[in-house]
C-alpha cells in the first residue's frame, strides 16, 4: 500500500471517467429508446435514466463521489450538482475480476450480473409481503465495461446511513426489526429456487471456512510448537483458547466439517452478507438526540454480490455479530440501556422472522444454523478485529478492546458448537435461545464495571466521518489463510492496511 491507498489518484480519475462515459451513453440510449414508438411497456427505460439524460442534454455535468471500494470494486454516487434538486442521483458499482491485493485469486465477474438479478427478485418478493419494508433498491442496468469490468447502476437509496451507526450509538430503532425480519423471510420463502444461482462465486466466499480452520489451528499452535510445559513455567492462554482446548481438537474438527457441509446446503435464496454495514436506514434527525429516529423506520439491503442459494440460517446468523460486539462494548462502558436496547432488537428480529418464515421449515434447525453462522463471524471478529475499529470505545482503549475480543471468541466458539456440533442435537428451540441468552449475560457480567464509569463517546464516530464501510477486509482474508500462525499474523497486518486505505478515501 502507498500513502495514496491501493490505487493512485491518477488511476482513480481514469476509472471515474470510464464510469461517467458509460453512464452517459446508457442514459442517452435510454432516452432514445423511450422516444421510439416500438418500445413496449415491459421494456420501458427507467424514468431515472431518462431524467439524467435530460440533465445531460441541458448541459449539466455528471459528477462521481467515491463511496467505498478499491480492492474488488468501486462504488460511487453519480449526481448532477448544478441540476434542479429533483434530478435523481444514481448508485454505480464498478467491479473487477480480481481482488487487487490478491490478483491471482479469481473473483468471477459473473457475480455482478447475479447481483443485478438478485436485486430484481428481492424487490418483487419484498413487495409481496404485507409486513415487509420496501427493503429493496431498484436496479437499472448491468453492462460490460471492457473485457474485465462490469458496471451496475441502480436507484440511489433514499435511506442514506449505514444501520451499524445505531448499534454504535446504543440507540437502535426497534421498528426496523420486524421490517427486516419479514423482508428476509419473504426472500427465504420464495418457491422454485435456482440451486445453481451465482455458483461461480461460491468458491470465493466459501473460503471463509479457511479462516475458521486457521483460527481453530491457532488455538493449539502453542502446544504444538512448545510441547508440554515443565517445571514452574506455565503457558498463558486467553479465554477462547482455553475453551477451545477444553472442547478438544477432535470436537473442533467435527464442528468445522459440519460447518463446511452446511455451506453446501441449497435451502433458499440468501443475501449472503447481511451484516449491519450492508443495510441502510434513515438518518437520525438530530445526532444530539440519538433516541430520535427518522419518520418511517425503513431499512434497505445493499451489496447483493454474495447472494446465492444457500443455508436458511445464514442471513440471520450473519446479522448478529456486530450487534453482539456492540452489546459487549456498551456493557464495558457501563451503558446498560444501550446493551439492553440491542438485546431487545435481536429478540424481536428472531420472533418476527420465525413467525413469517415458511411453515414447512423446522425452526429448531433454523435457529441452530443461525447460531452456527453467527459463531463463524464472531470468532473472525475475535481473532482479526474485523469491524472492531468502529466500536464505541475511547481511542486507545486497548484493554477494553482485548477484553471484548476475548468475549467474542468465547461466545463465537459456543455458538459454533451449538450450531454445528453434536452438543445441541437434543435441545429444543427454547433451550437453544436460553443457552444463547445465558452465554451473552455471562460475558456482559464479566465486562460490566462494578462502579459507574464514563460512558465513552456517545455518537458514532463513523457517522461523523461521513464514510461508509466496505467489505474489503473479507476480500483480503478470503482464501489467504492457512493453518499456521505466520499466515494469521499476515492477515492481521493486511486488515490494518485496508482500514488505513479506507480512511484515506
Amino acid at each position: 500500500m502507498t500513502d495514496e491507498g491501493p490505487w493512485s489518484n491518477e488511476s482513480k480519475e481514469e476509472l471515474k471517467r470510464l464510469v461517467i462515459d458509460t453512464i452517459t451513453q446508457q442514459c442517452h440510449a435510454a432516452a432514445a429508446a423511450e422516444s421510439t414508438s416500438s418500445a413496449s411497456a415491459a421494456a420501458d427505460p427507467p424514468p431515472a435514466l431518462i431524467a439524467c439524460a435530460e440533465a445531460l442534454s441541458s448541459g449539466h455535468q455528471l459528477h462521481l463521489t467515491i463511496l467505498t471500494g478499491g480492492l474488488a470494486n468501486f462504488s460511487f454516487r453519480a449526481h448532477f450538482p448544478t441540476a434542479p434538486p429533483d434530478t435523481p442521483s444514481l448508485f454505480a458499482k464498478l467491479t473487477f475480476t480480481y481482488a487487487l491485493v490478491f490478483p491471482d485469486k479469481p473473483c468471477p465477474i459473473t457475480r455482478t450480473r447475479c447481483e443485478f438479478e438478485a436485486m430484481n427478485f428481492f424487490r418483487d418478493c419484498a413487495a409481496s409481503s404485507p409486513r415487509a419494508s420496501d427493503a429493496s433498491i431498484t436496479p437499472y442496468l448491468c453492462v460490460d465495461v471492457g473485457p474485465d469490468k462490469k458496471l451496475l447502476v441502480t436507484e440511489y437509496s433514499p435511506l442514506d446511513e449505514q444501520f451499524a451507526n445505531q448499534f454504535i450509538d446504543g440507540a437502535v430503532d426497534l421498528r426496523v426489526a420486524p421490517r427486516l425480519a419479514h423482508s428476509l423471510a419473504a426472500l427465504h420463502s420464495l418457491p422454485d429456487v435456482d440451486v445453481g444461482f451465482n455458483d461461480d462465486m461460491k468458491p470465493f466466499f466459501q473460503d471463509l471456512a479457511t479462516m475458521t480452520e486457521g483460527i481453530f489451528g491457532s488455538f493449539f499452535a502453542e502446544q504444538q510448537e512448545d510441547g508440554p510445559t515443565t517445571g514452574t513455567c506455565t503457558e498463558v492462554v486467553d479465554r477462547p483458547t482455553e475453551l477451545a482446548r477444553s472442547l478438544g481438537r477432535s470436537a473442533l474438527d467435527d464442528i468445522y466439517k459440519a460447518y463446511c457441509r452446511d455451506l453446501e446446503r441449497t435451502d433458499c435464496y440468501v443475501h449472503g452478507d447481511t451484516h449491519v454495514f450492508n443495510m441502510l436506514v434513515g438518518a437520525k434527525p438530530s445526532v444530539a438526540m440519538l433516541e430520535n429516529f427518522d419518520k418511517c423506520g425503513d431499512v434497505c439491503l445493499i451489496d447483493w454480490e454474495m447472494s446465492h442459494c444457500g443455508p436458511i440460517g445464514k442471513d440471520i446468523g450473519f446479522f448478529h455479530p456486530f450487534p453482539v460486539a456492540t452489546i459487549f462494548a456498551h456493557s464495558f462502558n457501563g451503558n446498560v440501556s444501550g446493551a439492553t436496547n440491542i438485546l431487545q432488537f435481536l429478540d424481536i428480529l428472531w420472533d418476527e422472522y420465525s413467525q413469517a418464515i415458511s411453515t414447512e421449515v423446522e425452526l429448531t434447525d433454523v435457529y441452530r444454523s443461525v447460531l452456527g453462522f453467527a459463531g463463524v463471524i464472531l470468532i473472525v471478529y475475535s481473532k482479526f478485529g474485523f469491524h472492531m475499529e468502529h466500536l464505541p470505545l475511547d481511542e486507545g482503549n486497548t484493554d477494553g478492546l482485548n477484553r471484548i475480543k476475548e468475549s467474542l471468541g468465547v461466545i463465537g466458539l459456543k455458538c459454533m458448537n451449538w450450531g454445528f456440533g453434536r452438543v445441541s442435537s437434543d435441545k429444543t428451540l427454547s433451550d437453544l435461545r436460553q443457552m444463547f441468552k445465558d452465554a451473552l449475560a455471562e460475558e456482559v457480567k464479566l465486562l460490566t464495571p462494578a462502579k459507574a464509569v464514563r460512558r465513552g463517546r456517545r455518537s458514532s464516530m463513523l457517522r461523523a466521518s461521513g464514510r461508509r464501510v466496505s467489505d474489503a477486509h473479507l476480500y483480503i482474508l478470503s482464501g489467504s489463510i492457512k493453518n499456521n500462525r505466520n499466515s494469521l499474523l499476515r492477515a492481521e497486518a493486511l486488515i490494518a492496511e485496508v482500514a488505513e486505505a479506507e480512511e484515506e478515501e
